[in-house]
């Protein structure tokens, strides 16, 4: 027969398991039916309910950029909706809206509200440095959203 070493007959039967087990993998897949489709129309599906969402966001967002939310709109979220107009005013703006300015989250809206309160109004934009949490770098994200009145 063939005259092989140790190593080269062990190295055939790992290629020959191998082998084995991929065709048993295929014919397991043929036989249930589980293949790429279904993946596929997994996916596909959840791509739908995506677009969905985001269509109905985009359609929030067109009804807040009106003064006015539509009643559909109202009854389909359990929350309140908070109409915001652009650009936020910083002197009297709620926390919701202050919330709603890039890198300002629950706690430097509260910081900006009790600065509001112990040093009243501000004057400038340079003035809400002074607030604790804000940087430059937040004051230039937002400066464009927020106004000064």
């Amino acid at each position: 027969m063939l005259n092989l070493t140790r190593q080269e007959r062990l190295v055939i039967q790992f290629l020959v398991l191998f082998f084995l087990i991929g065709t048993v993998i295929h014919f397991y897949k043929v036989k249930t039916g589980k293949s790429d489709e279904t993946m596929i129309k997994r996916q596909t599906s959840e791509t739908r309910q995506f677009r969905e969402m985001s269509e109905h966001i985009d359609s929030l967002y067109a009804a807040s950029g009106s003064k006015e939310v539509s009643k559909s709109h109202k009854k389909s979220t359990s929350k309140k909706a908070v109409v915001i107009n652009r650009p936020v005013k910083v002197n009297t703006a709620s926390k919701e809206e202050l919330m709603s300015l890039p890198k300002i989250g629950s706690v430097i809206a509260d910081s900006i509200i009790n600065y509001r309160r112990r040093n009243g109004k501000f004057s400038t934009m340079g003035d809400l440095l002074k607030v604790k949490g804000i940087s430059q770098k937040t004051l230039d994200r937002i400066k464009g959203e927020v106004a000064i009145e």
